[in-house]
């Protein structure tokens, strides 16, 4: 097998520490004022009211559940914070609590835009890249329950084409194959990838190492993998390249977090299996280690936005559904209706 190596121009910490800490003015005051919007939600008020009102949409499609969701996108402080510790290398004790409310936040506006897209409320489709993150995020703090209800969530989507950057440029490969091994791991099965490369296969499933992968994730004795791990963490490290279409490009934690690495991990662990050393230089940092799994992320703002959004608009939020069946049988013609032919 021939080996990657470590992309070159691979970010240094040094380098992301610098980039970090020229986080936009605006990011912290975008914050604060989604904070004093998700407050207002919280209390039954309609703080999105001007935003609905530019947007000149029907009454019927005046809905809040995508405002509030993206206003909890906004919570890019605790990321920065987070990325700034690891990065620094501070023990876990100072950057977890940031992280886990990071990805708290980050569950839930990942399952509001999937439920607003699956329910109508909202036009356009998912972002592929973001559901697997957060899936990989879930894994890694071992949130179990939701990464087993958003993998089902992502199957439905995906059956239903409703993301937008799952082929060509945008395979997102290795997003694609977390996702494999998850369907793997609760035993559902897919087949109908997203669009084809040029050779006719579906890009999901172009790297011929990751489908060896897939098949031999979960085997108690990694050792004959052991050139398809090391190549899988050159791999990630390629991914960094900061360009379209790269899975990790404009995420700055994750360029050095091996998220989709450790979430693989996580599953190994739910099944009993062990987790051998990685010897590669993306696994070498304290941080880049499986960790003991973590309460579920809340807190009374976020309990009352989820509480509202189920009581008004969303009353099935956290659950897996479904979009509407459409019918494809031909309807009787006007004649035929008229004189009662089916």
């Amino acid at each position: 097998m021939h080996r990657l190596g470590v992309y070159k121009r691979w970010m240094s910490e040094a380098e992301l520490l610098a980039r970090n800490d020229n986080v936009p003015d605006d990011w912290g005051q975008s914050w604060l004022d989604s904070l004093s919007e998700l407050q207002d939600y919280a209390r039954g008020l309609n703080p999105f009211e001007q935003r609905i009102a530019a947007l000149d949409l029907p009454l019927e499609n005046q809905k809040l559940a995508s405002f509030a969701g993206r206003a909890l996108d906004k919570n890019r402080l605790d990321l920065a914070e987070a990325a700034h510790a690891m990065f620094s290398h501070e023990p876990v004790e100072i950057w977890q609590p940031a992280l886990t409310r990071y990805w708290g936040y980050e569950y839930w506006r990942t399952r509001i835009a999937h439920g607003v897209r699956i329910r109508g409320i909202a036009a356009g489709k998912a972002n592929f890249n973001n559901a697997v993150a957060t899936l990989a995020a879930c894994l890694c703090a071992g949130w179990i329950e939701q990464a087993k209800f958003l993998t089902e969530e992502i199957l439905v989507l995906y059956q239903s084409k409703r993301f937008y950057n799952i082929g060509g440029m945008f395979g997102q490969p290795l997003y694609h194959w977390l996702f494999r091994v998850g369907l793997n791991h609760w035993g559902w099965e897919f087949e109908d990838w997203g669009d084809e490369d040029d050779a006719g296969e579906p890009v999901a499933l172009s790297e011929p190492v990751l489908n060896d992968l897939v098949v031999h994730w979960h085997d108690a004795d990694l050792t004959p993998m052991h050139d398809h791990i090391r190549w899988l963490c050159d791999y990630y490290t390629h991914r960094t390249r900061p360009a379209d279409g790269y899975e990790f490009a404009n995420d700055f934690l994750l360029v050095r977090y091996p998220a989709v690495i450790l979430a693989w991990q996580r599953l190994r662990q739910e099944r009993g299996l062990d987790n051998p050393p990685i010897d590669h230089p993306l696994m070498k940092p304290d941080y880049a280690r499986l960790r003991e799994p973590v309460p579920m992320y809340s807190d009374p703002l976020l309990d009352a936005v989820i509480a509202r959004l189920r009581r008004e608009e969303m009353p099935d939020l956290g659950a897996v559904l479904r979009p509407p069946a459409t019918s494809t049988e031909k309807k009787p013609s006007l004649l035929a209706r008229l004189f009662g032919r089916s």
